[in-house]
């Protein structure tokens, strides 16, 4: 399931970072600024994150299927900018911006004692 929770991670990060506009307007042109080497993630955060990220799945699992389903390129992409879009605004509803959550997901990805902090947050719920 764990593999699972990260792939529906990385599907977020890919399908923001594939819409630049999306992006640019969730991270105030602000790149990398939050990922400071040494700013540590807040348990507040991280709950926030573990929130989002099951709305993040929920919303990935829906559409990829719709999307899998569809013979149309064009309604594909529809339904990944709407998914996008929905992922985004399940992001924000938790407190976290997009930014701060993909930077919390690449770290995570790397990190084993960050995802230990992750999957304790999620038992929480």
């Amino acid at each position: 399931m764990r593999m699972l929770r990260l792939g529906a991670t990385a599907v977020l990060a890919l399908l923001l970072t594939a819409a630049p506009a999306v992006y640019a307007q969730h991270s105030g042109g602000q790149g990398q600024s939050e990922s400071g080497s040494g700013k540590q993630i807040s348990d507040g955060e991280l709950m926030q994150f573990v929130k989002a990220q099951a709305q993040v799945l929920r919303i990935t699992q829906d559409y990829k299927g719709r999307i899998q389903k569809t013979d149309s390129k064009g309604k594909a992409q529809s339904l990944k900018q709407e998914a996008q879009a929905k992922m985004a605004r399940a992001v924000k509803e938790t407190g976290l911006s997009v930014e701060k959550y993909n930077v919390i997901a690449r770290k995570s990805s790397n990190d084993p004692s960050l995802r230990k902090r992750i999957d304790t947050m999620r038992e929480k719920l």
